[in-house]
């Protein structure tokens, strides 16, 4: 059995490609008005109709069109509690082969039926994924109900790779990375020797990066050499943003 640090690339991963689809709305503009008019039974709590209709559709289509479709219609059979057809369609389909809400509703049904199967490995990785979609939703409430279930070891490394991720897609949303790098700094304190080091300097970079100046100024003093070296510059690029140019020569 892997050890819970041993899923990190994996966690690492599922967050990874929830964030390439994290700015795309479960409600977006579908392919076709046949599939927004099936998609809305969803909304009516008919996901048994719309799966159907959204079979029905992808039967007519071709390519990316038609692997949408499937996506979609997986995810409506998965909320209409038949998780084995939704595998079915699930296993005929690839990311790569999906793009907008319908990539996103294949990342979600997947990961969820991942959780269901109650597996120690594919549940961890599921939790991580549901925690990084909940995050980039900015629903934070629903994100840390998942993260709370997660191993203790390797929370802070799931925790300083979604807020990166925030911050690396466009404007984060400051409240939202703040939060996690709350969450961070506890699991980071009790971290031993270059763990500790690395660990505190990523998060004053990150609060650095996220516009939170003197939050990351006041982390830094009391950070030994090595850490401070590792989020100078990040620091003082803050610090400058902020108008704060006294504090910046001081570093």
């Amino acid at each position: 059995m892997n050890k819970p640090a041993a899923r990190i690339s994996a966690l690492s991963l599922s967050l990874m490609l929830l964030a390439g689809c994290a700015t795309t709305s479960l409600t977006s503009t579908p392919d076709s008005p046949a599939q927004s008019q099936a998609l809305a039974l969803i909304e009516q709590g008919k996901p048994r109709d719309a799966a159907l209709q959204l079979e029905a559709l992808a039967a007519t289509l071709r390519g990316g069109a038609r692997s949408n479709a499937l996506a979609d219609a997986a995810w409506a059979w998965h909320l209409a509690g038949d998780s084995a057809r939704a595998r079915s369609l699930l296993g005929q389909l690839t990311a790569r082969q999906l793009s907008g809400a319908s990539l996103q509703r294949y990342q979600l049904t997947g990961a969820e039926l991942a959780l269901a199967d109650c597996k120690e490995d594919d549940r961890t990785e599921a939790m991580a994924a549901l925690f990084g979609y909940h995050t980039y939703a900015n629903d934070l409430p629903a994100a840390f109900a998942y993260f709370k279930q997660l191993p203790q070891e390797g929370r802070i490394d799931v925790l300083l790779h979604a807020s990166e991720l925030l911050m690396d897609e466009g404007p984060p949303a400051p409240k939202t990375v703040t939060a996690l790098l709350r969450e961070a700094l506890p699991l980071a304190a009790v971290l031993k020797g270059e763990e500790r080091t690395v660990a505190m300097g990523q998060i004053v970079a990150h609060y650095a990066r996220a516009g939170e100046a003197n939050q990351a100024l006041a982390l830094f003093v009391q950070l030994p050499k090595e850490s401070q070296q590792q989020c100078h510059n990040e620091l003082l690029n803050a610090l400058v943003k902020t108008g704060e140019v006294d504090k910046a020569i001081a570093l």
